[in-house]
């Protein structure tokens, strides 16, 4: 961008100059905007684009007074691993998806959060996007099963506070107690959506999303498959990431004897 900071400022005053300021708080929503009807569901998606995909989401608390301790994302990089043991290498051998992303670091509104899991799935996956639900919940079994690890907590801190503005990667406090609360309160199957995504359900898809006019259809998820989410085994070859050597410790200097 070419433009001074003049003419910035100039372009942002002769836009939003005429927006009264009413002096309103900044509103705080309910912890849980969705509410228990919506909860368990799976919305069958006809996308506008060829592509295989499915989302699911869960409402969390809202933790940016505690931005911090970053619990969220604590759990966002276990599930987001690509490496040897992690889920999508998992998913990966059986055919079932080729990409997975995980965050819970975005403040939607004031009052709550969403914890978010998007995974690109192949034509098998999407078939069965049960079992790569199914199998998701069982590796939250093994990261439940091994507990916060204050290691990793200390992996994921980025540059000290004095060398940049980074704000959502200031870990100053391992939280272990956040990280449980999130696995056995909120990351759990009766509180789950699920999004899968593909034309594939074109035939199927019998309502319309009011403002875009989206295929879609919404139903309910059976009480035997929440079930058996909530009673999963972890799966054998899955484990946490290994520690990085990598990352310096000792900044001793030492003089070369030659």
């Amino acid at each position: 961008m070419s433009e001074s900071l003049g003419e910035l400022q100039s372009f942002v005053v002769r836009s939003f100059t005429k927006i009264a300021n009413k002096q309103l708080l900044i509103q705080n929503y309910p912890a849980d905007p969705i509410g228990g009807t919506k909860r368990k569901t799976v919305s069958y998606i006809v996308p506008i684009t060829k592509c295989r995909s499915m989302t699911i989401t869960w409402v969390v608390p809202d933790h940016r007074e505690l931005y911090y301790c970053n619990s969220e994302s604590y759990l966002a990089f276990l599930i987001h691993h690509e490496g040897v043991g992690s889920i999508l290498h998992h998913l990966k051998r059986l055919g079932l998806a080729t990409e997975l992303f995980a965050s819970g670091g975005t403040n939607f509104a004031p009052g709550f959060n969403f914890f978010v899991i998007d995974l690109e799935l192949t034509i098998d996956g999407l078939e069965r996007w049960q079992d790569v639900a199914y199998l998701i919940y069982q590796y939250m079994t093994m990261i439940r099963k091994e507990e916060p690890k204050e290691w990793i907590f200390h992996e994921r801190k980025d540059y000290p506070l004095t060398d940049c503005l980074f704000g959502n990667y200031d870990m100053r406090e391992f939280r272990p107690d956040l990280i449980r609360e999130l696995l056995d309160e909120y990351l759990i199957p009766s509180k789950m959506r699920i999004f899968p995504i593909g034309e594939e359900f074109t035939t199927i898809a019998t309502e319309k999303e009011k403002w875009y006019g989206t295929q879609y259809k919404q139903e309910y998820l059976c009480e035997e498959f929440i079930r058996k989410c909530e009673t999963c085994d972890m799966i054998p070859d899955i484990h946490m990431p290994l520690p990085n050597d990598f990352i310096p410790t000792d900044f001793r200097l030492y003089h070369n004897q030659q």
